[in-house]
């Protein structure tokens, strides 16, 4: 009973955790293989922060393996660089 109790009470604190973390954004990586993706994805984060500290990114996504992206903010501006 007190194993199931602890279970139960790990379980219900881990949900109310997930619930006060800021929401991940959407990523769509369209052609770009998984390790690429991830790579440009974090490169895009990191310029993010550093280049509009006060914004939160809502969406990035991939155009190809071969470069094209577009940052969206959950205020609905953002950044884009054309594919070649």
């Amino acid at each position: 009973m007190i194993r199931r109790l602890v279970a139960t009470f790990s379980f219900g604190f881990v949900l109310t955790g997930c619930q006060l973390m800021p929401q991940a954004p959407v990523i769509d990586c369209g052609t770009v293989p998984p390790a690429q993706c991830q790579e440009t994805v974090e490169s895009l984060m990191r310029q993010a922060r550093e280049e509009y500290p006060d914004k939160r990114v809502a969406r990035i996504q991939l155009s190809t393996p071969t470069g094209g992206y577009d940052v969206e903010f959950t205020d609905g501006t953002g950044f884009a660089e054309v594919g070649h």
